[in-house]
């Protein structure tokens, strides 16, 4: 069966073995407890696998008189969940799940009455729209402040139906965009090639903030 483990002739998702090993009268734990890691590392090389069971990892040979051991398929797991049990995240999950932990949901559509307001710095939602003509489209806003200082979308939203996402790596700003109710999804984190946490750090003397 190893050998046709080993060379892919037949794949099993999920082994769920009732594992103990006796003399025929009482269990012998000694015994017990190398075949078990002779059965961890047979899974081990095989790859893709890991362990859910009742086996504790500091060394109890109390668990080896009866157990209940499953070895499970990384892959059939990660189908339908995106973490192993120990809190490790599923790969090539990593990234969209991490992003959705930090994402505020967007409120409904509200009338407001000065949609027609705009706030951009230099017309940058105007030229947006001459460009695309669009009612009910779609944005991204890098940098949104607390949504409404220096704004190139809240007029797009407002006045235009247009949704779509904020990001905004204060802290403190971002909250207040929460506040302000918008129909965007709102993203407290910043933009970086790489998907990693990083620290921010206000210097609230001279009125700065760095990553």
């Amino acid at each position: 069966m190893r050998s046709l483990l080993r060379n892919g002739t037949f794949k099993v998702d999920i082994w769920s073995l009732k594992y103990g090993v006796t003399d025929g009268i009482k269990a012998v734990v000694g015994r017990s407890i190398n075949e078990f890691n002779a059965l961890r590392k047979l899974f081990s090389e095989l790859g893709g696998y890991f362990e859910y069971s009742q086996v504790s990892a500091n060394g109890n040979s109390k668990d080896l008189y009866d157990s209940d051991v499953v070895f499970v398929s990384e892959n059939e797991w990660c189908r339908v969940e995106n973490k192993f049990p120990n809190g490790t995240r599923c790969r090539g999950k990593e990234k969209y799940y991490r992003v959705n932990e930090y994402l505020l949901s967007p409120h409904p559509y509200r009338n407001v009455k000065d949609a027609d307001r705009r706030y951009s710095q230099a017309r940058q939602d105007e030229i947006v729209f001459d460009i695309v003509k669009k009612r009910g489209g779609f944005f991204i806003d890098m940098g949104a402040n607390n949504g409404q200082f220096l704004s190139n979308s809240l007029w797009l939203e407002r006045h235009h139906n247009w949704t779509g996402l904020l990001i905004e790596a204060d802290p403190e700003l971002c909250q207040r965009n929460d506040k302000l109710k918008r129909h965007a999804w709102t993203l407290c984190g910043c933009i970086c090639k790489e998907n990693k946490a990083v620290t921010f750090i206000k210097d609230v003397n001279h009125k700065k903030t760095v990553l």
